[in-house]
C-alpha cells in the first residue's frame, strides 16, 4: 500500500528583522487569533492608562519605570501569543520598546488577521 503525506499550512511566517527570523501567526487556529486580540485589548488598556491623570501626577523618572513595567508585560504577552523569544527577534536583544513602537506593531500585525 502506497503512504501519502500531506500538511495544511495552518500559518503565516511573518519576518521581524534584518537577520531573517520570523513569527509565526497561526490564523486558521482560533484560539490564537483570540488570544491576539486579548493582547491588543490588554495593550490599548496600557496605552489608555498611561495617558491618564494618575501618570500625569507623577515625575519623569517614576513615569519612565511605569512604561517600561508595562511594556514589559505586553512584551510577555507577545511572547506568549507567538512563542518564545518573539519579542526580541521584533524589537532586538535587552530592548524594552516604547508604546509607540508597540502599537505601531499591532497596526502591522493586525490586517494580517482580519
Amino acid at each position: 500500500m502506497e503512504r501519502q503525506s500531506f500538511r495544511v499550512n495552518t500559518g503565516i511566517q511573518i519576518e521581524v528583522n534584518d537577520a531573517g527570523e520570523y513569527i509565526v501567526a497561526y490564523v486558521t487556529d482560533q484560539n490564537f487569533v483570540e488570544k491576539f486580540y486579548k493582547l491588543v485589548e490588554k495593550t490599548d488598556e496600557i496605552a489608555a492608562y498611561m495617558s491618564s491623570a494618575e501618570i500625569d501626577k507623577l515625575d519623569t523618572r517614576e513615569k519612565l519605570r511605569v512604561s517600561i513595567e508595562k511594556s514589559k508585560e505586553v512584551m510577555q504577552g507577545i511572547d506568549t501569543v507567538f512563542g518564545e523569544r518573539a519579542s526580541e527577534k521584533i524589537f532586538g536583544v535587552g530592548v524594552v520598546p516604547t508604546g509607540y513602537a508597540l502599537c505601531e506593531l499591532f497596526e502591522q500585525l493586525i490586517p494580517v488577521f482580519e
